[in-house]
């Protein structure tokens, strides 16, 4: 999976952190927000509504995504994967 590693909403550089498999992998550190892969690739970052934090009509689909990245998390017992 392809994803730009900056946050969508301010811009700023993201940091992998590998805690627990249940966090976002990606945190920027100006926001404090934590961010899955599928919520930082092209498609998700143009549905980006930052003053809602949700991804508009592809809200649904990127959760599931999101939930997908989970259980693999959960799978390898670690919240960051290699890339």
């Amino acid at each position: 999976m392809n994803f730009l590693r900056k946050c969508p909403r301010c811009g700023s550089p993201l940091i992998g952190i590998d805690l627990h498999p249940a966090h976002a992998p990606w945190i920027c550190q100006e926001c404090g927000i934590g961010w899955f892969a599928s919520e930082l690739v092209e498609e998700a970052r143009v549905a980006y509504r930052s003053e809602r934090h949700d991804f508009g009509r592809l809200t649904i689909q990127i959760r599931d995504n999101v939930r997908q990245e989970l259980e693999a998390s959960y799978a390898r017992a670690a919240a960051l994967r290699e890339v």
